[in-house]
């Protein structure tokens, strides 16, 4: 699972240990809300009693809603996101996923997804999870982007596909203006690193770190750390 932010500074609370956090399940299957409510039963997160759709439909009872946690059954089902992040900004959304592939990790990211986690996740995973989305934390489930880069090695690598199809996928332009520090400090963004960890390994200040990774955003026409390290990873070692 990789976890995209640049953290508090503090130590990370132990799974559970979140004060009570209201939450909305949004599920179009009963069964499966029944399940996430079972899961989540004695965790750091509050089920809000009631319909999802009147709680979400009420502005004075949307204020008071932390998280969002919806299954994803399709990618309609993200179409309702942008509106309720309007309309509460402050609230986290996250997704519970049967699966997923990299297109669709963009797109929810685009939506205003804060975290998306598979649903063949261990209950302690899910909970770990939502509660780094609580803390400001970006996730996604990194399997899905070291998969993708996995077909293009093996595409690439096989002696039966002819020169033509199994050359390495063309370096996107953008890659291309980054300089050598800047693709050393990517190739640390991939792997989740913040810039603290980032700063103490090529032995320069965290300032430093945060205004090379403002210039990576901009030459990738990345919006956050996340897409960045979804452009580069079939790219970097």
């Amino acid at each position: 699972m990789y976890s995209d932010g640049e953290g508090s500074g503090q130590v990370d609370p132990a799974p559970g240990s979140l004060s009570q956090v209201p939450t909305v399940l949004m599920c179009s299957s009963p069964l499966t809300r029944i399940g996430l409510s079972h899961v989540l039963a004695g965790t750091g997160f509050a089920i809000l009693e009631g319909d999802s759709s009147t709680i979400l439909q009420s502005p004075a009872h949307l204020k008071q809603v932390a998280l969002i946690l919806i299954h994803l059954s399709s990618r309609e089902a993200l179409e309702f996101i942008r509106p309720l992040k309007t309309a509460n900004p402050e609230a986290k959304v996250a997704v519970l996923a049967d699966q997923i592939d990299l297109d669709d990790i963009v797109f929810a990211f685009n939506a205003g997804v804060d975290g998306i986690v598979l649903s063949t996740s261990e209950r302690q995973i899910l909970i770990r999870c939502l509660e780094l989305v609580m803390l400001g934390e970006r996730i996604f489930p990194s399997e899905v982007v070291l998969s993708r880069y996995t077909e293009i090695s093996a595409h690439a690598e096989d002696p039966h596909v002819p020169e033509t199809e199994s050359a390495a996928p063309e370096l996107p332009s953008q890659m291309g203006k980054l300089s050598d520090r800047e693709l050393e400090i990517l190739s640390w963004l991939k792997e989740g690193a913040q810039n603290k960890v980032i700063a103490r390994n090529l032995s320069v200040t965290e300032g430093t770190i945060k205004v090379h990774v403002k210039a990576i955003l901009k030459k990738l026409g990345a919006k956050n750390r996340t897409q960045a390290a979804m452009i580069a990873a079939p790219y970097l070692p």
